[in-house]
């Protein structure tokens, strides 16, 4: 899964969890997660959440989303996935299994 959105990315890697909306279906189960450099960020599990039709439905994951405010998050959701509609989505937790040693 990728993470393009220094925020979420961010948000994930400090607390070893984040809610993503996603216009796709993901596969459920292990995967990696990677920025937008390419840059790998550590094992990670992926939990289908909802499958969303109205924005209303991402108010309780909002602080778990790297975000402050909803209207922030539906901003940068219509942004990454070049949209000005809230169509079809997906909301996913993604969680942190292991992550990336970093070299010292």
């Amino acid at each position: 899964m990728y993470f393009k959105c220094e925020k979420v990315k961010d948000y994930f890697l400090e607390h070893g969890f984040v809610y993503t909306v996603r216009r796709h279906r993901y596969r459920c189960g292990a995967d990696r997660a990677i920025d937008k450099n390419n840059k790998y960020l550590g094992k990670i599990y992926i939990k289908e959440i909802s499958r969303l039709d109205l924005i209303g439905q991402l108010e309780p994951y909002v602080k778990y989303s790297g975000f402050i405010n909803l209207a922030d998050w539906i901003k940068e959701i219509f942004k990454l996935h070049k949209s000005d509609t809230f169509r079809e989505f997906y909301l996913y937790r993604v969680d942190l299994l292991e992550a990336k040693m970093s070299s010292m």
